[in-house]
């Protein structure tokens, strides 16, 4: 474990409640301005714009929250890890799984009723 690099390992705990924040603006600020401008039934490639968007930015998320818990399942496994890197270690792995349901749980409005009624 890495003791020289506190903010590397700070940004690891928060890094799924950082995925999820960002996704959560995108997939809001998104539909907001879409249906704000007029633009909730626009499209591209045949899929609506606003739907990509939730898509996009939810894969994303959806990547980097699973990547950090992968991570921390990996050390654990791993072992050597002393009582408070062990639970810094614990709590990354379960703020990302958490983050991971906020996602999907964000997401699937989004993706289940129309943009803009």
């Amino acid at each position: 474990m890495e003791r020289h690099r506190p903010w590397l390992r700070s940004a690891e705990f928060l890094g799924g409640f950082l995925f999820w924040s960002a996704q959560f603006t995108a997939v809001y600020m998104a539909t907001s301005v879409a249906c704000g401008r007029g633009l909730g039934e626009a499209t591209l490639l045949g899929v609506n714009v606003v739907t990509l968007i939730v898509l996009a930015t939810s894969a994303s998320a959806l990547a980097g929250a699973a990547a950090l818990l992968l991570l921390a399942l990996r050390r654990r496994r791993a072992g050597g890890l002393d009582r408070s890197q062990a639970f810094l270690n614990d709590a990354t792995a379960l703020i990302s799984g958490l983050a991971l349901v906020a996602i999907a749980y964000t997401a699937a409005p989004a993706l289940l009723v129309p943009a803009c009624p």
